[in-house]
């Protein structure tokens, strides 16, 4: 949200309850401050100074201005104003509560609440995750996690940020979603320089974004999704988990987890899915072949049925299970109105079009040996 808006929308005693704790550094930088009569802060002045980028803005405000700002929605203060009743907390006080004052009210209150909301908001937007299995049996115990092993997953982590210039300052937040225990992880990307205006002449701006990864753990299963950057930082996120949590950096091995095969060894009962408890139909609709001639191609087929295509001769039946790279398919769920989909990338990716979905897909991926099945 643009801090203008934001700072704007505030009840003028709550945005000096905020600010109060930075209150030196914000005179340091021109801000005249009163408490008493009428609006007592220039707002533009504060939204000027929360944009600027400083340095040596403190980490507290830069924290909840981040937070605040990514809760400051009627969706979001549902959500708040709930989770804090269950913590006897009331985040109503002013009769007609307006996202941006919950936001605020639920920092002041209760910082790590609006921690753990902004995280669960986070989780619930990925939708690409790499999956890896552990071959271990049987499989160990996974309780709540402990702030101990919290803090040694960030040191283990920040290492690693450090070694390949991302910085330090990596932290990691959990909550538990759908049977799964999911981490965020909060790090540093590559060292930025952007051009700015400064009193009206032309200077820059040297910063650190911020990246965000996601590790999902079913302690059921033994199996991890991954979001995040890339195969280097994947390879470190399993070994800083295993070795935190089990004691083992190799806990989860790079194998195989998905393949198309059933495509062509089972042809179109692959998709049979009676009995899958929610899910009413499923189909083939987009297939992605690798054609490794001379030049080598791709090929994708597109249709409301792949098998049809491909038993009508029309398109060339691939021979080889490893010539399948990508594989769309259409489900329809029991009570949901609209049909979606999801896609299967070998060896270790499926896209969902929600992450609920993958609670219900994943037995019938397993039954179907579209997905590793866990070992008794």
């Amino acid at each position: 949200m643009n801090e203008f808006k934001l700072v704007r929308r505030l009840a003028p005693e709550l945005l000096l309850e905020w600010l109060r704790p930075a209150r030196a550094f914000l005179l340091s930088r021109g801000l005249v401050w009163s408490e008493s009569g009428g609006r007592p802060l220039d707002c533009d002045r504060v939204a000027e100074i929360l944009m600027s980028g400083d340095a040596r803005m403190p980490r507290g405000l830069v924290d909840s201005l981040c937070l605040i700002q990514g809760m400051a929605s009627a969706e979001c203060m549902d959500a708040l104003i709930e989770a804090a009743l269950v913590r006897g907390l009331d985040l109503t006080q002013d009769g007609e509560p307006t996202p941006e004052n919950v936001a605020v009210r639920a920092w002041l209150l209760c910082p790590e609440l609006l921690q753990e909301m902004h995280t669960r908001r986070l989780v619930s937007r990925r939708r690409a995750f790499t999956h890896f299995s552990t071959p271990e049996q049987p499989l160990p115990d996974f309780p709540e996690p402990t702030r101990e092993q919290l803090r040694g997953l960030e040191q283990r982590l920040n290492v690693f940020y450090r070694a390949w210039k991302r910085g330090g300052g990596a932290r990691v937040f959990t909550c538990e979603r759908l049977q799964e225990w999911w981490f965020v992880v909060r790090h540093g990307l590559t060292f930025r320089r952007q051009e700015s205006l400064c009193d009206e002449e032309l200077s820059s701006v040297c910063f650190r974004p911020v990246g965000y990864d996601i590790l999902a753990y079913n302690p059921q299963r033994g199996q991890i999704r991954v979001h995040c950057c890339g195969a280097r930082e994947r390879t470190a996120l399993l070994r800083a988990f295993g070795s935190c949590f089990f004691g083992k950096p190799e806990f989860f091995p790079s194998a195989r987890h998905y393949t198309l095969a059933p495509v062509l060894q089972a042809g179109r009962s692959c998709l049979a899915c009676a009995g899958v408890p929610g899910v009413e139909r499923i189909q083939l609709t987009e297939l992605e072949i690798y054609s490794p001639g001379v030049p080598s191609e791709r090929i994708t087929i597109n249709s409301e049925d792949v098998f049809r295509s491909l038993e009508s001769g029309r398109v060339e039946r691939p021979r080889h299970s490893e010539d399948l790279i990508r594989a769309t398919f259409k489900v329809t769920f029991a009570r949901v109105a609209r049909s979606r989909t999801f896609t299967i990338i070998p060896c270790n990716r499926v896209l969902y079009s929600r992450d609920t979905d993958s609670l219900w897909l994943q037995p019938w991926l397993e039954e179907r040996r579209f997905a590793h099945r866990p070992q008794a």
